[in-house]
């Protein structure tokens, strides 16, 4: 370990960067099971919703519209259907585009550095200066989060997953934030792991890994539905014996699932 890592391992992290202050922060005002409360309030909301739209529907009008083939699947043409599965009392938590903040240090340096060569799609060289970072911090908890998007957008994927599995249950503080992952590794890029991942979890019926996976990703690009339809799988193939799905439902902000349809 370097002298500055020395130094380093002296502050807590919450002094080391502000983007781990309100994480913290964050998960210091949450509920105690965000994933139950939310999951409440949601469906509070959708309640409301369809007694709205059924208050609003006129019993006697023939220009009702046809209904869908699946009911259970969201309707694209429906702006309430596509709408966030959350209402107004559901906590949202913050968002984040990047791990960098304004403090000068040689920490945040590298931090920068790393994103940047993430958005160059230069992913193993983003692992090694994370590495570099983690001599200087060792005791941060962003810098193994920042490896991990590294190695999935690297399509180290198994890798990830692990990393992933390892940092959140260390350090629940990071499940209290949302991360773009379009500004971290690129929405082309994105695209691109979104259908490998699909393709894994389809291909490999017995695996939870992937599907772990493919729900970081729907959760951290503002699609929470889908996320909980991912882990409400992963729970199903490991017969509830995984408890890194129950961190997950336990402190990620979760409106109620929808069917699952990989192919959409």
């Amino acid at each position: 370990m370097t002298e500055v890592g020395v130094q380093y391992r002296l502050i807590s992290p919450e002094n080391q960067s502000r983007v781990y202050a309100q994480l913290v922060e964050s998960a210091r005002n949450r509920p105690a099971r965000p994933g139950e409360a939310n999951a409440r309030a949601a469906n509070e909301f959708n309640q409301a919703i369809r007694a709205r739209n059924e208050s609003n529907a006129s019993p006697g009008d023939s220009d009702q519209p046809t209904p869908r083939a699946n009911p259970n699947q969201p309707d694209l043409n429906n702006p309430d259907d596509n709408a966030p599965n959350v209402g107004p009392d559901v906590m949202k938590p913050p968002r984040f585009e990047s791990l960098v903040d304004d403090k000068k240090s040689a920490l945040n340096q590298l931090l920068e550095r790393a994103e940047k060569q993430m958005r160059e799609g230069k992913f193993n060289s983003a692992i090694d200066t994370y590495e570099q970072a983690q001599q200087i911090a060792p005791n941060n908890p962003l810098i193994k989060l920042g490896r991990a998007h590294a190695e999935l957008g690297g399509g180290y994927y198994r890798r990830a997953e692990l990393s992933l599995r390892q940092t959140l249950s260390a350090d629940k503080n990071l499940l209290a934030g949302q991360y773009d992952l379009r500004a971290f590794i690129g929405a082309d890029r994105l695209k691109v792991i979104e259908q490998d991942l699909r393709e894994l979890v389809e291909k490999n019926t017995n695996d939870t890994g992937a599907a772990i996976l493919l729900s970081y990703v729907y959760y951290n690009t503002a699609n929470e539905r889908r996320a909980a339809a991912l882990l409400d799988l992963a729970e199903q193939r490991s017969q509830g014996r995984d408890p890194f799905v129950k961190v997950l439902k336990s402190n990620w902000t979760l409106p109620s699932s929808e069917p699952l349809d990989l192919n959409k």
